[in-house]
């Protein structure tokens, strides 16, 4: 039997895609954003102005921290929604080819 809605399984299967990349984008580029942050803000402010002012290093590498799983977790909520929307066409056609196979057996038109 032939598959029909080509479009939405290949719309299906690029979210599908999308949301990986997404993720591990949103994975890496996190990593990276809390990585240099750490690495400027303990750097440049105790070599500047000595250890006076330490505490404002840590504040800075904490909010580098913070705000690089910040991105991560904005990525996996995309990621999520990405696949949800992917799986809903899935699932939709799914109900669509059953219906269609069930009518066709209740009317006996199987073998079509």
């Amino acid at each position: 039997m032939e598959k029909r809605f080509r479009v939405l399984r290949t719309i299906g299967t690029l979210l599908k895609v999308l949301a990986w990349i997404v993720l591990v984008l949103a994975i890496l580029g996190g990593i990276l954003m809390a990585v240099a942050g750490l690495g400027s803000t303990m750097g440049s402010i105790t070599d500047a102005l000595g250890d006076e002012v330490a505490g404002y290093a840590i504040g800075g590498a904490f909010a580098a921290i913070v705000m690089g799983g910040v991105f991560i977790l904005a990525g996996v909520l995309y990621f999520i929604i990405l696949y949800a929307a992917a799986e809903g066409i899935y699932v939709i056609l799914a109900i669509e080819e059953n219906t269609r196979l069930t009518s066709m057996a209740v009317s006996g038109r199987a073998s079509m």
